[in-house]
Order: structure tokens, then C-alpha cells, then sequence
């Protein structure tokens, strides 16, 4: 039986924002549907500059970032916006809600800048995720970003993330300012992503966090290293 191709691959991937100055350097890296990998290392090793190439917002000096067999590089801006869009959920650092909408609108915002065409009820969708990650009280109400603590925001972007039932979730330091008992709720949601078949990549500097993941890996002076692989 031929193996399943790799929903992400990742071919020589690298930064240079000077010359001779790599944050990434040489990175190959592939992703199945339904793995959850996490990568460590610390401040400055390259791991929110891959994050941010492998999402599509970061080109790169050179190599390729293959989602679904397309290059997110090697297409229109226009095109790999709407492939980013529809495919990927993206959880930067800081959950950067929009403080003038409320939490619902906020979670539901991604499925109005899908492409033309979408259908479906944004507000029940939002509202469904929103009860999946502890959150659907605020579903029902006009309840804005600054009223709710970090660990609330943190799973509000996770919610947002998952409107467009993407195939890949990325994650920078996702739980990064959340103390350990929301940090473990965090990566706990992350899992049950994984289960149901979505690629998971984290990126954090927390060895507890990394260790929940099934796969982890290293990042160090821009250069990716698998560590280990979990049953």
C-alpha cells in the first residue's frame, strides 16, 4: 500500500534577513494529516520565523512551503491568501482579538473573508466552536475581548482558528502567558484537533507543553532537529 503523501512539506526552507544571517537555515520538515508536532527552542532560535513561513505571511530566501502539493510560493499573492484563508488556522503569539467586536464576531470573522461563495451560518459555527473550547457562554452575548482574562482569549484565537475547518493549525507559543493549569487546557484542545485529522505545529519554549505533543522537535540557530517520536 503507497504511503499518504504529507499534507505539509517543507524543502530547504530559509531566512536571511542580512547576508550571511539566517534565522532559518535549511529547514525540511513534512506533516500529515492528523499529527500534532511541537517545536521547542529558545527566544530567537527561528521558530516564529518558520511558523510564519510555513503559514504563508513570511516569504522565504529560498526553498518551499507545499501545502496539499501547492506551493504557497510559487502562486498569486491573491491565490495563496485564499489558500491560507480556507486551509490554515493560524494562533499567533498574543491572542490578538479585535477589541472592537465582540468575542463571537471576533471568532467568526475568518468565514466572511473566505472566498466568495461560502456558505453556512457564520454565527452557529462560531457559537459551536465556542462551546467546544469551554467558551459558549460568550456566544450569546455582546461580551468584548478586553472582559475576558488571557486564558479565555487564548482559546477565543483557537476557536477563530478552526472557522474555516482548516487542514493545518499553527501555533506560536500558544501558551506562553497562561499559568499551568490553562496552559495543560490549551494543549489538551490542540490534541483533539490532531484526532480529528487536522496537522497540528506548535512552536514553544515550554518543555511540559512540547511534551503533551505526539512528535517533538528542536529548533537551534535556525536549524530544525527531530528529538523524538511518541506512540
Amino acid at each position: 500500500m503507497a504511503t499518504p503523501a504529507p499534507l505539509v512539506e517543507v524543502k530547504g526552507l530559509s531566512k536571511e534577513y542580512a547576508p550571511g544571517v539566517a534565522a532559518v537555515a535549511g529547514v525540511d520538515l513534512a506533516l500529515g494529516a492528523g499529527e500534532f508536532a511541537c517545536v521547542t527552542g529558545r527566544s530567537g532560535s527561528g521558530k516564529s520565523t518558520l511558523l510564519n513561513m510555513v503559514a504563508g505571511v513570511l516569504r522565504p530566501t529560498s526553498g518551499a512551503v507545499l501545502l496539499d502539493g501547492l506551493d504557497l510560493f510559487g502562486v498569486s499573492d491573491r491565490e495563496a491568501s485564499l489558500v491560507r484563508n480556507a486551509k490554515i488556522g493560524y494562533v499567533s503569539q498574543g491572542a490578538n482579538l479585535l477589541g472592537g467586536l465582540s468575542v463571537l464576531d471576533n471568532v467568526r470573522l475568518p468565514f466572511f473573508l473566505a472566498a466568495a461563495g461560502r456558505s453556512g451560518d457564520a454565527a452557529a459555527k462560531a457559537a459551536a466552536l465556542l462551546e467546544q473550547v469551554g467558551l459558549g457562554r460568550f456566544a450569546r452575548t455582546r461580551t468584548r475581548p478586553g472582559e475576558i482574562s488571557g486564558g479565555e482569549a487564548r482559546r477565543v484565537a483557537i476557536a477563530r482558528a478552526l472557522v474555516n475547518d482548516p487542514s493545518l493549525v499553527l501555533a506560536d507559543e500558544p501558551t506562553g502567558d497562561l499559568d499551568p493549569e490553562n496552559a495543560a487546557a490549551v494543549m489538551e484542545l490542540f490534541r483533539q484537533i490532531a484526532h480529528q485529522g487536522v496537522a497540528v505545529l506548535l512552536a514553544t519554549h515550554d518543555p511540559a507543553a512540547a511534551a503533551l505533543a505526539d512528535r517533538a522537535l528542536r529548533m537551534e540557530q535556525g536549524r530544525l532537529t527531530e528529538c523524538a517520536t511518541r506512540e
